[in-house]
């Protein structure tokens, strides 16, 4: 469904189509940030974003909580501030992703082919490879 959308129409009118976001079983064009992404660099520079991976905000909360800050010309968190943070329950945990188990091979290809552009064009605009697939 979203592979003969967005070959008809584009990505662009595709991941903006609520009514196809809607019928999707999956929530895929979320996943193509550089269809955003483009539209808010048409508003506001590269400098404005800061750019952190999921997988470093779990794995490493305390620097990527300074790195934040820092960003946003904040003071430094104090440690017990830091510790509040880090003891608070997550929300938005994709609960199916543990169930689901590792991703398999087959599910890797049909989102390369899918979405692969994407990561592509994102590390282009963002002018890093930071976040392309490194499966």
């Amino acid at each position: 469904m979203l592979a003969k959308c967005v070959e008809q129409r584009g990505l662009h009118s595709c991941f903006h189509d609520l009514e196809l976001y809607v019928r999707l079983p999956v929530r895929l064009p979320f996943a193509c940030y550089s269809v955003f992404m483009r539209e808010w660099l048409q508003v506001f520079p590269l400098e404005n974003f800061l750019f952190i991976k999921t997988e470093e905000y779990e794995n490493n909360l305390e620097d990527t909580l300074k790195s934040v800050m820092e960003f946003l010309g904040l003071g430094p968190l104090k440690d017990t501030q830091l510790q509040v943070i880090a003891e608070e329950e997550r929300s938005r945990v994709t609960v199916q992703r543990k169930i689901a188990g590792p991703m398999k091979n087959a599910t890797r290809d049909i989102l390369e082919e899918l979405l692969g552009g994407c990561s592509t064009e994102l590390a282009r605009l963002i002018q890093s490879d930071k976040f392309t697939w490194g499966w």
